[in-house]
């Protein structure tokens, strides 16, 4: 664990009221504070870029749930020079 992870969840568990200043939090309350810091990074990963960041350096894994209804997997993507070649082309049947 590294020392700015260790320091974020001790801020953490003292907000919470876990611990006191004073104390060192056991293994028992940092199991605790890396789920309370999932949670918190859960909630605020969604939209905010900076967060996402700060959590991939704080050491948590994210996951990406990409909905499957916007992927068309019966043809290849295309490339930027072929999307633009075919709205060329739908805009010369469209005035021509």
């Amino acid at each position: 664990m590294s020392r700015k992870l260790y320091q974020i969840i001790r801020k953490l568990l003292i907000e919470k009221g876990e611990i006191t200043k004073q104390q060192i939090p056991g293994s028992a309350n940092i199991i605790k504070g890396k789920e309370l810091l999932a949670a918190k990074y859960d909630a605020m990963v969604k939209t905010n870029m900076p967060i996402r960041r700060l959590a991939l350096n704080s050491g948590l894994n994210l996951t990406v749930n990409v909905p499957t209804s916007h992927i068309d997997t019966t043809k290849p993507p295309l490339s930027r020079r072929q999307q633009l070649l075919a709205n060329l082309n739908n805009e010369k049947k469209k005035n021509g």
